[in-house]
């Protein structure tokens, strides 16, 4: 695989775990058609993220670039 493969595949991780950490985040705030249709995205979301994970081993890069880019939407929540 290419290494500009491989960068796509580690922001798709990072952009899954962030999207999974979100929707876990607003869970439990939605009326009960909106709340069934949130978990089954949570559901999809922890599946990929599981199967991602096996084909990077839970690498320390991944790790460190999804917790810089969780910092980055915190604080671009707060200036919202």
């Amino acid at each position: 695989m290419k290494r500009d493969e491989q960068v796509d595949i580690i922001f798709i991780i990072i952009l899954f775990r962030a999207f999974h950490e979100m929707l876990y985040s607003m869970k439990g705030k939605h009326s009960k058609v909106t709340k069934q249709k949130f978990n089954r995205l949570i559901k999809v979301a922890r599946q990929y993220e599981k199967d991602i994970n096996r084909w990077v081993e839970n690498s320390k890069e991944v790790e460190e670039i999804y917790d810089q880019f969780m910092d980055l939407l915190i604080e671009a929540k707060k200036e919202i």
